[in-house]
């Protein structure tokens, strides 16, 4: 069984039984006939994370990569505080202003 390398478009041999899941959320991976192959396509309508939860991310259509496209406004307008987001889980926060 081989796996397909999209960029390079080279056949390599995969074992029985081994996921075509190239790890990328940005591609749509699935077996050749009788599992002879894995493909790899880009797929930029898939959602993806980045790992940061104060952004909005989307896939690059133009190589795959998982892009920040917004970040989440934490502003209460109030200029007597900062106002940060918490990478974590997106919490947004409204802590006094250290003058």
């Amino acid at each position: 069984m081989y796996d397909e390398e999209a960029d390079a478009g080279v056949a390599r041999p995969i074992d029985e039984g081994v996921s075509c899941d190239d790890g990328d959320t940005c591609t749509a991976d699935s077996s050749g006939p009788a599992n002879s192959s894995c493909y790899h396509v880009l797929d930029v309508l898939t959602d993806c994370e980045d790992g940061h939860a104060c952004t909005v991310d989307s896939c690059n259509s133009a190589n795959g990569t998982c892009l920040d496209v917004a970040t989440i406004k934490c502003n209460d307008r109030n200029g007597c505080t900062t106002d940060p987001c918490d990478p974590a889980d997106g919490a947004c926060s409204h802590l006094p202003s250290v003058v």
